[in-house]
């Protein structure tokens, strides 16, 4: 926490606001990357096809731990405690990771939950532990302090969804009483969907646009004059381009985000991009 003051302090320095997302990878992962004896948990006993980095290269997600029901309250507990160190290291508000098949997915998506009783089974069961994640924290931080990130149909990490629409319509139900700063779409192709979700959230609508086969650019700051979202995220290009805001002011030129440095290594492809001043 005092590290990250240094961090939040340079950021309100500069006038700028600051979230931390948190995060819980849930089956996503591998024993050599945790303290001997601890393996993945997820929502069922079901591994991913998929593989994770490790300090041995690339390994196969193992079979996780079905958590219980203690331990999934001990989870909702962590987040929250962790929402209320990320406010006191300065942090602006948090940002709850339920997308891109980590664990609050895990329990959304019915490939990865095939639990019967009060977290699976049925829609509302499946929804459970985002809805009462995202409300323990708000709880603890202030709603207004709290936002979601969800990415409806996206397979990566091994989900497979069906019923999209009414899955995420009951989400979106679900948290609108509890005043969220924001609510974050990664979205998949359907844009019919992110208009749906847009329609039915009563809040600040944060969009990350599919884009097949290139960053998000300068050409999706239309989304915002047609009133698709409030704002827009960046991700690759912000990556590679320190003074993005002022390059999409003026339409580039952008730099090129190298790849190869995304997972691991030194300053670079992580510091030393340059910003044209």
């Amino acid at each position: 926490m005092a590290a990250w003051r240094k961090v939040t302090d340079r950021v309100h320095a500069e006038d700028g606001r600051i979230f931390a997302q948190l995060l819980h990878t849930g089956r996503i992962g591998h024993p050599s990357l945790l303290p001997d004896g601890l393996i993945p948990v997820g929502a069922s006993a079901i591994a991913a096809k998929h593989q994770v980095f490790t300090p041995d290269g690339l390994q196969d997600c193992v079979t996780p731990k079905e958590l219980s029901e203690t331990e999934i309250l001990d989870t909702i507990s962590d987040f929250a405690n962790a929402a209320r160190n990320a406010i006191e290291a300065g942090f602006d508000g948090v940002e709850l990771h339920g997308a891109n098949g980590y664990l609050l997915h895990q329990f959304l998506a019915s490939n990865s939950n095939q639990r019967t009783g009060a977290w699976g089974g049925s829609l509302e069961g499946r929804l459970r532990l985002m809805v009462e994640t995202t409300r323990a924290v708000a709880d603890a931080v202030g709603g207004q302090r709290t936002a979601l990130r969800i990415s409806p149909g996206n397979p990566f990490n091994d989900i497979s969804e069906q019923d999209l629409e009414p899955t995420y319509t009951a989400l979106v139900e679900a948290i609108n009483p509890l005043g969220l700063a924001y609510l974050h779409i990664a979205e998949s192709a359907d844009r019919s969907l992110t208009n749906g979700l847009r329609r039915a959230f009563d809040g600040t609508f944060v969009l990350n646009p599919n884009t097949p086969g290139r960053p998000t650019g300068v050409e999706e700051l239309e989304l915002l004059e047609d009133g698709t979202a409030d704002l827009l995220s960046y991700g690759v290009l912000f990556i590679a381009n320190p003074d993005l805001p002022a390059r999409l002011a003026d339409g580039g030129p952008f730099n090129t985000p190298d790849q190869s440095t995304f997972y691991g290594g030194d300053a670079t492809g992580y510091t030393d991009y340059p910003s044209r001043s």
